[in-house]
């Protein structure tokens, strides 16, 4: 971890991501598909739309430990 990081991450702040996406497909569009950016399935293309949104928050906390744990045991 890079000390920026390390820093937000004990900052405690609370952190929130979205993501919508739609998808919209037609009839006979298996013919037709770019294969070349991946892997493609088409079962019984009729056609359709998908939508997909989504929300998500974390917050971590950070208490760091006390001396006795970070100095190393004599002998």
């Amino acid at each position: 971890m890079r000390p920026q990081e390390l820093n937000d991450f004990k900052s405690g702040e609370f952190k929130l991501a979205g993501n919508v996406s739609a998808v919209a497909i037609k009839s006979g569009a298996a013919g037709t598909a770019d294969t070349s950016k991946g892997i493609i399935a088409f079962v019984r293309t009729k056609g359709g739309l998908m939508a997909e949104a989504s929300i998500g928050g974390q917050r971590f906390r950070f208490t760091p430990a006390g001396p006795a744990a970070t100095q190393p045991s004599g002998g």
